[in-house]
């Protein structure tokens, strides 16, 4: 069985590589962002490093978190393209 590290539906296009760097450009901690998408920290890092399976919901989550405070995913030939939604400066800090 191969990892999961890109779940599509319609709108889904978040990746580990996308994931870690749209984190880093939210300047949020993997702790940070398991928190706000409820579940461990240690599943980020996993999820970020390819090193386990991860399940399609929590992919999900993690992406429409960043959708939530402003980031858009599009994917290009080789990689996924990370936008800031125009009307978004940076980022803000959501509460749970």
């Amino acid at each position: 069985m191969s990892k999961i590290t890109h779940f599509e539906t319609m709108s889904s296009k978040i990746n580990s590589k996308s994931c870690k760097a749209a984190r880093a450009l939210a300047d949020i901690s993997q702790g940070e962002l398991s928190k706000r998408v409820g579940v461990s920290r240690k599943t980020i890092s996993d999820f970020e490093r390819d090193s386990r399976n991860t399940q399609p919901r929590i992919i999900r989550d993690i992406e429409e978190y960043f959708k939530k405070i402003g980031f858009e995913f599009e994917d290009c030939e080789d990689h996924t393209s990370i936008k800031l939604n125009k009307n978004s400066s940076k980022p803000p800090i959501l509460t749970p």
